[in-house]
């Protein structure tokens, strides 16, 4: 392979762990930063084609196969060795004794990756004799982008060590492995901007259900998470706006007055709740802030497009910090005052879509009404994102579906509330604002004013959130 190929990569790995997915997912993203074009054995049920077919087909299309392999490990129930493993190791993935035999010394794009300091024996037998390498040091990493990339002037790594060479045809210093270069920043706000429409639904004002459809138009930029996850980050334009409900409100209370105006600089909110799948991803992300991160905690499952859930406000602070650490742009949780803001979109309504709620555009609890809305549905839990009508902002599910964090501390009114969009953090209360009520909530409690607060330990499957960007070209260097 030239130096200027660059190689294609295949990593077998079973996804069962959640601390080796995170050295795993670390190990993939450092080697893509480098050039290395890696694809990830991730499948969660069978492809059409069935495993060994599959197999079959990656390991002919890469030039290499990282076998990821851990350490001796005891069944739980049993106290014994996993069964059909073998010489008492275990290896990650779907690979099999017969693939590997048949690999071999003999064809040496299998290449051991131990994700724990272990031993020589710790790699499966048919792989033993080959050159292996650790996935949870730096070294380890520059060894295997080494061997991947053929760069001269360096000896081949042996149990893991390598020691650097002069090239034996020149007396220069053997070639460095390159530094991995921030991106650079935008040159402006508009660099990364694409335009998008949707499709708005009003359905009615006053007591009146009046349905009416329009077309919005708004701008996003796209934030790629890696292996083909992707954040929506949508534009919403600075305004000066009414915060909080008047006095007669239906189901509103005191901790929603007095109604007060708020200016709101120009940001960027997220299309849609945080999902599962985007959730995933950045637990993987690593080295942690502060905090582990578990990476499937919700209750509701079986579509990565559903919600994220029962997750605390900690665990949300982590989600943006881990985000920002990696894509050099400040993510956080909207204000309160930014969220309310962003949810109104320019309208004086309840709601979005009105003054009235249906289940037919919101997901909470249709054994109850408001005001003159009709019953409906109770799905008793989370709808995928996008299911129902977004604001004329372009933003989906900001009236019900998950509670949605905020920064703020819990206040009892907004007397003394900033008048600048930031987050209002200056008392000794450190309960965390809710907006946006639940698939389990009445419907006042969806309304654009309707105020909620938690302990921020609180993990409940009613609670999610969405992030935020100040600005497009802000990256920190």
């Amino acid at each position: 392979m030239s130096d200027q190929t660059p190689p294609k990569v295949f990593i077998s790995y079973s996804w069962d762990s959640p601390e080796h997915q995170k050295r795993v997912l670390a190990l993939s993203d450092k080697l893509r930063e480098w050039g290395i074009d890696c694809n990830l054995d991730r499948y969660e049920t069978s492809p059409a084609e069935g495993w060994p077919r599959w197999m079959a087909k990656q390991i002919e299309q890469a030039n290499f196969v990282l076998v990821i392999c851990t350490l001796t490990y005891k069944r739980r129930c049993e106290g014994e060795e996993e069964p059909g493993r073998g010489n008492g190791v275990r290896w990650e993935g779907h690979l099999t004794y017969q693939d590997l035999y048949n690999a071999g010394t003999l064809n040496r794009k299998f290449i051991p990756v131990l994700l724990e300091s272990g031993k020589f024996e710790d790699i499966p037998k048919p792989l033993q004799g080959t050159t292996y390498y650790f996935a949870h040091t730096d070294e380890g990493y520059e060894n295997l982008y080494r061997h991947l990339t053929n760069q001269p002037g360096y000896q081949k790594p042996r149990l893991g060590k390598l020691r650097p060479l002069p090239h034996h045809n020149s007396t220069s210093n053997p070639q460095p492995v390159p530094p991995i270069k921030p991106p650079q920043p935008p040159i402006d706000s508009q660099s990364e901007l694409e335009k998008f429409e949707f499709a708005k639904l009003t359905i009615g004002r006053g007591d009146k259900i009046q349905r009416q459809n329009y077309t919005g138009k708004a701008e996003k930029f796209v934030e790629d998470l890696g292996t083909g996850v992707k954040l929506e980050m949508v534009k919403i334009p600075g305004e000066i706006f009414l915060m909080g409900a008047s006095q007669n409100e239906e189901g509103s209370g005191d901790d929603e007055r007095p109604q007060h105006q708020v200016k709101i600089p120009s940001f960027f909110m997220g299309k849609y709740l945080i999902t599962q799948a985007q959730w995933a991803r950045v637990a993987a992300f690593f080295p942690r802030v502060k905090q582990e991160l578990d990476p499937r905690p919700s209750s509701f499952k079986g579509d990565d497009n559903l919600p994220v859930e029962s997750i605390s406000w900690y665990d949300a602070v982590e989600f943006c910090q881990r985000l920002s650490q990696k894509t050099r742009r400040n993510y956080r949780l909207p204000s309160e005052a930014e969220w309310e803001y962003a949810c109104r979109a320019g309208t004086v309504t309840h709601f979005h879509f009105g003054d009235i709620i249906t289940t037919e555009v919101a997901n909470y609890d249709g054994n109850y009404t408001y005001s003159n809305s009709p019953k409906g549905e109770y799905r008793q839990k989370t709808t995928p994102v996008g299911s129902f009508p977004p604001n004329a902002f372009g933003l989906y599910d900001m009236n019900g579906n998950l509670w949605e964090w905020c920064q703020d501390t819990w206040h009892s009114s907004y007397e003394g509330a900033p008048d600048d969009g930031s987050a209002w953090v200056d008392n000794d209360n450190q309960f965390r604002l809710l907006r946006g009520g639940s698939c389990v909530s009445n419907p006042d409690g969806c309304r654009f004013a309707d105020r909620n607060n938690s302990n921020p330990d609180n993990a409940d499957d009613n609670i999610g959130f969405r992030v935020v960007c100040s600005s497009v070209a802000a990256r920190t260097l």
